[in-house]
């Protein structure tokens, strides 16, 4: 699969992940944060590892992209320890949660917005289809495995390969 498909499937993933945490259930919006921030750590680490160093070279006259984008990345992890810490609180208030998850929400919208308006048409005028579908099974592999994230990245390409073969 392409990598611009798959980008753009965990995009709105994480968007309506976001949407369901409604704090009405503490214990369920407690599980679906934990499992929210699996995967925008799993998103994070292969945007890293993965995504941009293959793009630095396309982006040399936007320098700044890459700084924004751990910037947000920064902030977005610090909002989701916020939000966690007061989900595990002893007496967590409702409100404050729903308008913590509103923030996250916003910071998350931003970053995956940039990505959409800036890195993906560049990725598609720039890198042919072939590279794009085999950066797209990296990404397929490592999301199945997310194990891979802990190998250095020449590893996990060798493994993720290796696996697909058998």
């Amino acid at each position: 699969m392409d990598l611009l498909q798959i980008i753009k499937a965990e995009h709105d993933e994480i968007r309506a992940f976001i949407k369901s945490i409604d704090w009405k259930s503490l214990k369920t919006s407690r599980v679906k944060l934990l499992e929210l921030k699996r995967i925008i750590s799993i998103h994070f680490a292969l945007e890293a590892d993965h995504l941009y160093p293959e793009f630095e070279e396309l982006l040399v006259r936007r320098p700044e992209f890459f700084t924004i984008c751990a910037a947000n990345h920064r902030s977005i992890a610090r909002s989701l320890q916020a939000l966690e810490k007061l989900a595990v609180g002893d007496k967590p208030v409702l409100a404050e949660l729903a308008n913590q998850t509103l923030a996250l929400g916003t910071l998350v919208e931003g970053h995956l917005a940039l990505e959409e308006d800036v890195l993906m048409p560049l990725v598609r005028r720039e890198l042919p289809t072939l590279h794009r579908e085999e950066l797209g099974l990296v990404f397929s592999d490592v999301k199945a495995n997310p194990d891979l994230l802990l190998m250095p990245k020449k590893a996990a390409k060798s493994a993720a390969k290796a696996a697909r073969r058998a």
